[in-house]
């Protein structure tokens, strides 16, 4: 630019003002001649150009390579803002506020791709009517933003009236007259999460393909953006769910007995390996005296806190009400009582026995659990104890328990499990079941703890060590009378 002026000066002290013809320079039209030069400014046939019309030139183009610089300013600003916060919803708003100013529109607004609906749904609208705008979702293809979602390609309208895919219901709604729009897609690594919206410019009559070019590098970075909030979003949750079943992991360890009570002629082991993402096992072994022992297994259907909690009132209540409460049915109806209806869809399955090991009498209410399994020495096969069933506690208070009687012969051991061992799966999706279990069991003559390491060892073969996705536990007792 200096040298244009240096040579100006020159030129016109030496009293000439003929045309070099030589020297061009480069602006968004081409090339255009300095002063001297020939030719339009821009493409196309020369001719001679006076000092006014270069020097109106000039400006013209100095204009042009400000407003260059104004955008390339505001991409600069865009890239602070991805390091400024990963706040989602506060890096959407300072997304669009950029985006209003930066493409000098009424109105901007801001959607993401709901992948549970394939809809897309407005995260941020600035403008007068923004807020009321907030509240709709468009269907894949329904109206020019669904279009470019779908279509994954940008969209430049003049005249949004005459576009057959315009969406009047939006303006229809909130009383905002749409002119021109300008949409592009948000895309990350190829994939398109969403679209970015401008809507009438405030200092021209519509937008061009210069608007669109910047409008498109602003959305690629601004997608980045959201991205990475998005994907710090998840990482925090998934932190908090993490922390959460880790407090819910040690309220159900603490509650597990870590010894049993020492009862004359009767044996007991018990394991409970969990899970993450569950509830929580539970099992606990009561001497009741006069050589009766009460043995209760159950399984909270539930998450996290409220489920664990869940677990240790019912767990706190079955202790208290065993020795003032007559059987094994009473034993269950009242704890089911006291735990009402969950508000929460948390509920309990659950077996509550009771051994007289004076008589080998076993007692047995199941609410909703798995049955017990009788282990003859020598018989063919497993006894399956299937009567004595009620809702789980937790459904409906107010409900009468059943239970169900049976009469050990010494020797006989019961084992007592969860789900998580007949849902466990192996590499082709099978479950392993209750006939593996009982073809496993079947005539054994085992301790109890001998009876668990088998099932476990079983299981690990089956699996082939897999993840297990609901926690493991098992309860085994034998009746051995003196």
């Amino acid at each position: 630019m200096r040298f244009v002026f240096l040579r100006l000066e020159k030129e016109q002290a030496a009293g000439s003002m003929e045309p070099t013809g030589t020297e061009t320079g480069i602006d968004r039209g081409g090339t255009y001649p300095y002063y001297g030069g020939t030719g339009t400014y821009g493409k196309g046939p020369r001719s001679t150009m006076g000092v006014d019309e270069q020097l109106t030139a000039m400006r013209r183009d100095l204009a042009h390579l400000r407003e260059q610089v104004a955008h390339l300013s505001s991409l600069i600003e865009v890239s602070h803002v991805i390091n400024s916060t990963l706040e989602l919803t506060n890096l959407l708003t300072i997304i669009m506020d950029i985006a209003k100013t930066v493409m000098r529109c009424e109105a901007s607004s801001l959607m993401l791709i709901d992948e549970a609906t394939n809809e897309l749904v407005f995260k941020v609208a600035l403008g007068e009517k923004g807020e009321l705008v907030e509240k709709f979702r468009l269907k894949m293809g329904q109206g020019i933003a669904g279009w470019v979602a779908q279509h994954e390609e940008p969209a430049l309208i003049a005249d949004a009236a005459k576009d057959d895919r315009f969406f009047k219901a939006v303006d229809k709604e909130t009383g905002f007259e749409t002119r021109s729009v300008l949409c592009v897609p948000l895309k990350v690594k190829g994939k398109t999460i969403g679209i970015l919206q401008a809507l009438n410019p405030t200092d021209r009559a519509h937008f061009d393909e210069a608007d669109m070019q910047l409008f498109q590098a602003f959305a690629s970075q601004a997608a980045v953006a959201v991205e990475n909030a998005r994907m710090h979003e998840r990482i925090i949750r998934q932190r908090a769910v993490e922390q959460e079943l880790e407090i819910a992991s040690q309220i159900q360890q603490s509650f597990l007995p870590k010894k049993f009570p020492d009862v004359p002629g009767v044996t007991i082991a018990a394991v409970s390996v969990p899970a993450r993402n569950v509830g929580g096992d539970l099992y606990d072994v009561i001497d009741l005296g006069d050589s009766r022992v009460g043995i209760a297994i159950g399984d909270v259907a539930g998450k996290g806190v409220p489920a664990a909690l869940f677990m240790v009132k019912a767990m706190s209540d079955l202790r208290f009400h065993t020795a003032s409460v007559a059987t094994a049915a009473k034993v269950l109806q009242t704890v089911n009582e006291l735990a009402g209806e969950s508000d929460l869809g948390v509920f309990i399955t659950a077996l509550y026995l009771v051994l007289d090991v004076k008589t080998g009498q076993l007692e047995y209410s199941n609410a909703g659990h798995l049955a017990p399994v009788v282990i003859r020495p020598g018989l063919d096969g497993v006894i399956r104890l299937e009567e004595g069933r009620n809702l789980p506690l937790g459904v409906a208070p107010g409900t009468r328990f059943d239970q169900s009687e049976f009469t050990l012969e010494p020797g006989d051991s019961v084992f007592l499990y969860t789900d998580g061992i007949m849902e466990a799966r192996n590499a082709k999706e099978e479950e392993y079941g209750d006939g593996r279990l009982d073809a496993l069991l079947g005539g054994r003559d085992a301790s109890p703890d001998e009876l668990i390491a088998l099932v476990r060892r079983d299981l690990a073969v089956f699996t082939q060590d897999r993840p297990q996705h609901d926690d493991l536990t098992a309860l085994a007792f034998r009746y051995e009378p003196a």
